[in-house]
């Protein structure tokens, strides 16, 4: 019975572990969102103002969230417009179709959603949220992948990651 107990209060203690918050930036310093310890920045990568990634617990498949910014869009272009174009490209490659869109309001600003699956190389069922800003004449991309599985567990994370994400220009 003791080795019972033993067992659940390090199974608790272990399962309840504090995690970090780190700040992560883009090169310049403009965008800035804010995960715990356990999501891991890429290098440079081209276009990518923000790229982290971590493995899942119980699938192993990765993560990643990616912010990426569009300047010199048009003057006039609108969010609507901005963000169709990108859905478009971004499902017309994969072979599906947004089978969740919305528009919310996080940290003052608009942003329209989209949520898709579809199967990736090794035939595995992926998911993606899309969410899409303006400010001026630049447009930001903020997208969280993963497989379908681990998505909807893990949402209110990716969620709170979304909403401490900072633009400044």
């Amino acid at each position: 019975m003791k080795r019972i107990l033993f067992l659940f209060i390090l199974l608790g203690l272990v399962g309840f572990t504090e995690t970090e918050k780190v700040r992560f930036e883009s090169n310049d310093g403009k965008t800035k969102l804010t995960a715990t310890d356990q999501w891991k920045a890429a290098g440079n990568m081209k276009g990518a103002e923000i790229f982290i990634s971590r493995r899942n617990r119980l699938s192993g498949v990765p993560a990643t969230i990616s912010v990426t910014k569009d300047p010199g869009l048009l003057e006039g272009t609108d969010l609507n417009t901005y963000s169709a174009g990108k859905i478009f490209l971004q499902t017309a490659v994969l072979k599906t179709s947004p089978n969740v869109m919305g528009e919310t309001t996080i940290n003052s600003r608009t942003y329209l959603f989209f949520e898709y699956e579809y199967n990736n190389k090794e035939l595995m069922k992926m998911r993606s949220l899309v969410y899409h800003t303006l400010i001026g004449t630049t447009g930001y991309q903020f997208v969280v992948t993963t497989d379908s599985k681990s998505f909807d567990q893990n949402r209110p994370f990716y969620i709170e990651i979304l909403e401490s994400l900072e633009i400044s220009n």
